[in-house]
């Protein structure tokens, strides 16, 4: 699908079907990233809300994905995976609700004991996806409306430090990485809904994970040499991949 749509940049197929593949492999943002695309290019495709709102509710963003189905449906009103969609949505959407009466039964009041040691500021985990390329890795740290004055990145060789204030505390991600990185190459990005983060990688390395588990690295191989006995049969592959779509769609 990469191939396909760098020779045809502008058919919605391509992004749907690449779109689905990010999902399948857990590249979320990616998804995302692609069905916006195909959005951009035809505002009626309601498979590409479908793919968004699977891809954002599998990054917890309840209120985005239950949008997102909420178009799909109003394109396609007799779609019943959307509508599901919808429902696991508000299910997710209602457990976020705290509840105004925790203790019902007692009537007593107690008083709160004081904290010797309050902290105003407290610091809290962002929240955050990656996934990477031969030269680059992406890390999109979920934070929403930050504005440039309240956000500090730093680079070093190993580790990248993001920290977002915030009026109820400050919010930071701190990873060791995996790998080097070149930090005069290293960039981030403020958007919307989340703080894009892109690390130029010193070594064309496929990394284990993000962190520095201990794993390591391998080489990067993207393109492997096959005889013609080895090739691989793509419309089998593509009708599997059609199987796989309807499957996920009846989740």
């Amino acid at each position: 699908y990469n191939t396909a749509i760098t020779l045809n940049p502008n058919e919605t197929e391509y992004y749907n079907k690449r779109s689905f593949c990010h999902y399948k492999l857990k590249n979320f943002t990616a998804a995302v990233v692609d069905a916006n695309m195909v959005i951009k290019l035809d505002p009626k495709n309601s498979l590409a809300f479908l793919r968004k709102g699977m891809a954002a509710f599998s990054l917890d963003e309840f209120e985005t994905a239950k949008a997102a189905f909420q178009d799909g449906v109003a394109l396609d009103p007799s779609n019943t995976n959307l509508k599901t969609w919808i429902r696991k949505c508000d299910v997710e959407l209602e457990d976020k609700i705290p509840n105004p009466n925790p203790n019902p039964i007692s009537n007593t009041i107690s008083n709160p004991i004081p904290n010797p040691n309050p902290n105003p500021n407290p610091i809290t985990n962002l929240r955050h996806d990656w996934y990477q390329s031969t030269t680059h890795v992406m890390i999109s740290a979920f934070v929403k409306q930050a504005k440039k004055e309240d956000v500090s990145v730093t680079f070093e060789d190993r580790k990248v430090h993001l920290i977002v204030k915030d009026q109820t505390g400050d919010r930071e991600l701190e990873i060791d990485l995996c790998d080097k990185i070149v930090p005069a190459e290293s960039t981030y990005q403020i958007l919307s809904t989340k703080i894009e983060i892109k690390l130029k990688k010193e070594n064309q390395n496929k990394w284990s994970d993000l962190k520095n588990t201990g794993q390591g690295i391998t080489a990067w191989n993207p393109v492997e040499t096959k005889t013609k006995s080895e090739s691989k049969n793509w419309d089998k592959i593509a009708n599997a991949l059609q199987e796989e779509e309807k499957l996920d769609g009846d989740a």
